[in-house]
């Protein structure tokens, strides 16, 4: 009898520890206060959708402003066309372009690139020769300009081949009238190599005025110059011998 007295006794916990009704009591009170901390589904749907819009007010807030501050960083962005170089200080110039002048700031950042968008240099632009910006206005006035990219319109940065007459001479300077591009001035270096029609091996003292000769360089077509000269073949060299 007192086995199955234990046996009921587990099958109904809360009658081992209830020696007296304050004990109860306290227990219907935990319980109680359990079951009251508990949110209903209800609530919890409606904190959840409370909170859904909470995130899209703020969502929209910093959409609006970034779209604010992207708008007004787009106001001071720029881009001159077809302007011309009046000068060069260091790694900055000064611009003209429809009767306005600009000061451009040039940095390591800023993309140098030629005619032909090979890579350029601020060792290669000179006065006179156009150029295209891209940049940043860095005051009110709109006069100053942080240069993001700059093609050098002037610079034709690919390999050409000149064939004309020799018109004058004068140092390392040959001036070619040449068949289709008119006068133009081709500065030679030592890492020149003249050569006559044979592709035999000559030098620059060999030259001389109305030789045909042909010119490979880089040309710089605002300017009428050729420079980074590789080759100087003379056809008049040898001298042909008279019937």
């Amino acid at each position: 009898m007192m086995k199955m007295d234990c046996l009921q006794k587990k099958k109904l916990p809360l009658h081992i520890h209830l020696s007296n009704k304050e004990d109860a009591m306290k227990i219907y009170i935990v319980l109680i206060i359990l079951i009251l901390s508990v949110p209903s589904r209800a609530s919890a749907v409606s904190d959840r959708k409370a909170e859904a819009q909470r995130m899209r007010e703020e969502f929209s807030k910093i959409v609006s402003t970034r779209a604010g501050d992207i708008r007004e960083k787009m106001k001071k962005h720029t881009i001159v066309q077809n302007a011309i170089i009046t000068a060069i200080d260091g790694t900055d110039l000064t611009v003209e372009s429809d009767g306005s002048m600009y000061r451009v700031d040039i940095s390591e950042q800023t993309r140098l690139r030629r005619h032909y968008f090979g890579k350029s240099s601020i060792d290669e632009f000179a006065v006179g020769q156009k150029v295209m910006i891209v940049g940043v206005y860095t005051d009110d006035a709109k006069t100053r300009i942080e240069a993001k990219y700059i093609r050098n319109l002037s610079i034709m940065k690919r390999f050409g081949v000149f064939i004309g007459t020799v018109s004058a001479i004068s140092g390392k300077q040959i001036t070619l009238d040449t068949v289709a591009r008119g006068v133009q001035s081709a500065t030679v270096s030592d890492a020149t190599k003249f050569v006559n029609r044979m592709t035999e091996p000559i030098s620059l003292s060999d030259i001389s005025v109305g030789h045909r000769i042909r010119i490979k360089g880089l040309w710089d077509k605002e300017n009428k110059t050729i420079t980074d000269v590789l080759q100087i073949k003379d056809f008049s060299l040898p001298v042909r011998k008279a019937q």
